[in-house]
């Protein structure tokens, strides 16, 4: 329930999270490496949660991406897409493996 609030807060606030898209899957890879069911979503939801989101390419992100092989290890980097990465490893091998663009640069710590 208060999670419901928050979001209708937050719709409330910001114009942008009123944006209605359509319902068509046509799906796009956003740049913090996750797949939205079209380009309208993207650009809605970074709008309305404020994160530099663009498009890396069309269709979905791949699924291998999500399954890298890296170490187990919390020393969390703050990418420039918005995504909290759990160590630099994460990140070098999400960039080797073209899963996000390589202008998505990081710093340490959380975001």
């Amino acid at each position: 329930m208060k999670l419901f609030a928050a979001i209708l807060a937050l719709a409330s606030a910001n114009p942008a999270c009123r944006r209605v898209c359509s319902m068509n899957y046509d799906p796009v890879c956003g740049s913090d490496g996750k797949t939205y069911s079209n380009s309208c979503e993207l650009k809605m939801l970074s709008d309305c949660a404020g994160l530099p989101i663009d498009m890396f390419h069309k269709g979905e992100c791949e699924e291998a991406c999500s399954r890298l092989p890296v170490p187990m290890m919390y020393m969390p980097y703050c990418g420039s897409n918005g995504v909290t990465y759990s160590n630099k490893f994460e990140y070098n091998a999400l960039i080797e493996h073209n899963c996000i663009p390589r202008t998505v640069t990081v710093t340490e710590g959380t975001c």
